[in-house]
This record gives structure tokens, C-alpha cells and sequence, in this order.
């Protein structure tokens, strides 16, 4: 195992780099703001290309504005897989826990089948990807036979199963969410879905939504 610490304006650089070799990412970030046009002119759309790939993955807490779910929607037109985490769906539905994600991991499996780890504080927005903040990113190289791995990769999965898929047509559901609407006092829905069981956001379709919300909140009306 080797490790690096990169100091936040080396971040960048070595994450292209290492896209450059990526078969695989799967990862954590509290915010996400990079865009197509971002990727296309500072990571060469490696990134993009890379998380549109069946095993890859990204979950990104959504609970705030710090993330931009447009930003994501631009990427996932490309098949990127993003996965939304937000507290504010535990109120109603117990599988979702009531905290923020503030973890910030990425695992990048190499085409060597050597695996790079970046954990730190970087997210995966503008500011800290061209060096505006003050941040630290350990990288760490291991082998896929390294426990080291497996403990990560499980993390992460523990993460993505607490997250709900992102679609296109589900983006104007977490733009509410954000906007603060409060599902516990039923301003937005008393449960979002009808006819879907599990009440899993993943089961809904543009056809099943079925939206109520409060007087504030009356512009939001959604029925389908």
C-alpha cells in the first residue's frame, strides 16, 4: 500500500490522471456541482464517461443546494449513475437515516487491476476541484487482494443502499426537497407515491406520481 497526501490545488491533477486509467469509480461526495462543460474542459470527459459504466456509482447528498441537481441532470444524460442520499426522506419512510452525507471517498479500479482510493475532504464541486478551498485528499494505491479495498467497497455499497437512484423524470421531486418542502407535515405529500410498493422512489414511474402540497407550495402541483 502506498500513500500521498495532495494538498488542494494537486487534486485535479492527479484525479485526470488517474481517470486516465479508470475501469470502474464508485464513490461518495456531500456536494456536487461539476457539469458537462466543466468535465469537457478540465477532466477531459474521462470522468463522464467512466461513471456511465454499469458498476459505477456516485452518491451524493442532496439535502441542501450546496449540490446541483441540474448540474447532475446534465451528466446523467449520458447514463452517468448517480444515486441521491437526503435525511429528509427518514421522516416518512424509516430506510433513509436522518443525517447529512458528509463523506468524501472515491474508489477508482485501474485497468492494471491496481485500485486507487482518494479520502479526504475534497467534494466534487467547482471550488474544490480548482483549488479555491483549502483541502487535503489522501490517495491511497493498493492491490484488489488488500482487505483495505473490500472494507471500502463495502462502505460504499452500505452508502448506495441508503440512496435512491437518480432519473431525469424524478428530478423535479428532489428540487422540492430541497426547496424545503416538509414531508412530516405533509406539505409536500402524505406519500408520494400511489400504487408503488415499498414506497421506493425507484419504482415510480412519470405515470404514478401523485403530488399534494400546502398553499406555499401551491406552483408545485404535480399530477400524473
Amino acid at each position: 500500500m502506498e500513500v500521498q497526501i495532495l494538498p488542494h490545488d494537486e487534486y485535479l491533477k492527479h484525479l485526470k490522471n488517474a481517470l486516465s486509467y479508470t475501469d470502474e469509480i464508485r464513490g461518495t461526495t456531500a456536494f456536487w456541482t461539476l457539469n458537462e462543460a466543466f468535465e469537457f474542459n478540465h477532466l477531459s470527459n474521462r470522468l463522464q464517461k467512466v461513471l456511465a459504466k454499469q458498476e459505477s456509482f456516485m452518491c451524493c447528498d442532496v439535502s441542501t443546494y450546496a449540490t446541483d441537481i441540474e448540474a447532475i441532470d446534465s451528466l446523467a444524460k449520458y447514463g452517468c449513475n448517480f444515486w441521491f442520499y437526503t435525511y429528509k426522506l427518514s421522516k416518512s419512510l424509516e430506510r433513509y437515516p436522518p443525517t447529512l452525507l458528509h463523506s468524501k471517498i472515491l474508489l477508482l479500479k485501474q485497468e492494471d487491476n491496481s485500485n486507487l482510493v482518494f479520502i479526504g475532504s475534497h467534494n466534487m464541486t467547482n471550488r474544490a476541484m480548482k483549488g479555491f478551498n483549502t483541502e487535503h485528499t489522501l490517495l491511497i494505491k493498493c492491490n484488489n487482494d488488500d482487505p483495505f479495498i473490500n472494507e471500502i467497497e463495502l462502505e460504499l455499497d452500505l452508502i448506495r443502499n441508503k440512496c435512491i437512484k437518480y432519473r431525469p423524470d424524478l428530478k423535479q421531486i428532489f428540487k422540492w426537497l430541497q426547496d424545503g418542502v416538509d414531508i412530516e407535515d405533509q406539505i409536500f405529500v402524505s406519500m408520494l407515491f400511489v400504487n408503488v410498493p415499498e414506497s421506493d422512489f425507484s419504482r415510480i414511474t412519470p405515470d404514478n406520481v401523485f403530488v399534494f402540497v400546502g398553499e406555499k407550495h401551491k406552483d408545485h402541483i404535480c399530477k400524473k
